[in-house]
């Protein structure tokens, strides 16, 4: 089956885009709370189990960011069951922020994305995610 990439009506706001079946109209609701942007960032993270016990670290790079959280490319998958802490770089910003694991799904070249939630982002965090998100959606697009 052949694909094409649409935007849903309001997608321009968001930047999201969706894979339909050509001649196909699939219909979408957005759940979405927070715009996502796509942006590259490089970051590293630990995944704690439910006593709170490191069972994994590794490196990855978001794949899209948003207020709300992270979609999350990795060589290993992430099992929901746990929880994550990201250190992210977001151009001169180091954000440190905890997020609960929401799927994982198998993504290009044997790589694994991961949706993350953020659940505990303070104040500094929350500001520092939503200027590099707004500077980002001024950015002229290519």
């Amino acid at each position: 089956m052949a694909f094409r990439v649409e935007r849903a009506p309001n997608d321009e706001k968001t930047g999201t885009d969706r894979l339909n079946p050509i001649g196909g109209n699939m219909p979408h609701e957005e759940r979405r709370k927070h715009p996502r942007i796509h942006s590259l960032n490089l970051l590293s993270f630990l995944v704690t189990d439910e006593n709170e016990d490191i069972v994994m670290q590794g490196v990855g790079r978001t794949l899209n960011v948003s207020a709300g959280g992270i979609l999350l490319e990795t060589h290993i998958p992430l099992n929901p069951k746990h929880t994550v802490s990201l250190f992210i770089a977001l151009e001169d910003d180091l954000v440190d922020v905890e997020g609960r694991i929401i799927h994982t799904r198998k993504g290009e070249a044997g790589k694994h994305d991961t949706g993350i939630a953020f659940t505990k982002p303070d104040e500094p965090t929350a500001t520092i995610l939503q200027k590099f998100i707004e500077a980002f959606q001024k950015r002229p697009q290519t």
